[in-house]
């Protein structure tokens, strides 16, 4: 019994406004996270989020030059996939994996494939997730990742992510 319009135009407006002026990298066709720093990354988990976003706001506006955007950035997302470990790195960088921001690309993979059949989209979800059952722990809860340190990988137990579960569980 809500009265949506108002909701939808401020959503509109966030999308519009920000995302697509501010957080928009036309030369990588994706987005950049906001400005914490002078170097800004493509965050893969942010990244997805959006996805889920911008497939929502497609169901409203039906515009489709949103299904180019999204499979590009569902591209660059797969772009950041370890093919050893499965796991998605957390920016270009390729020096952490860490299981949470793993977790969180994992519902925009397959949301995509869902809508469009993307049989990558699907794959890269799937290694995703072997990745993370390998983090798990016999304690319960998910080790926090693997992180480069001059040039070798080592696994980080801590912190345990049991508040950051939900979003594991959900993956």
């Amino acid at each position: 019994g809500l009265a949506w319009e108002p909701y939808f135009r401020a959503a509109q407006k966030n999308i519009e406004q920000y995302h697509f002026r501010v957080l928009y990298d036309k030369n990588a066709k994706t987005f950049l996270q906001y400005r914490y720093d002078k170097k800004r990354y493509h965050v893969p988990n942010k990244i997805a989020t959006i996805v889920e976003m911008l497939y929502l706001y497609y169901d409203f506006t039906q515009e489709k030059n949103l299904l180019s955007i999204i499979q590009q950035s569902v591209n660059y997302i797969i772009s950041l996939q370890d093919p050893t470990f499965g796991g998605i790195y957390q920016t270009e960088a390729k020096k952490h994996l860490i299981t949470f921001y793993i977790a969180r690309c994992i519902p925009a993979l397959f949301l995509h494939y869902q809508r469009s059949g993307y049989e990558p989209a699907l794959q890269a979800a799937l290694s995703a997730r072997d990745f993370i059952l390998s983090m798990k722990l016999k304690e319960g809860g998910f080790a926090f990742g693997y992180l480069l340190e001059q040039g070798q990988w080592k696994k980080y137990i801590y912190p345990v992510f049991i508040a950051g579960a939900g979003d594991i569980l959900r993956a």
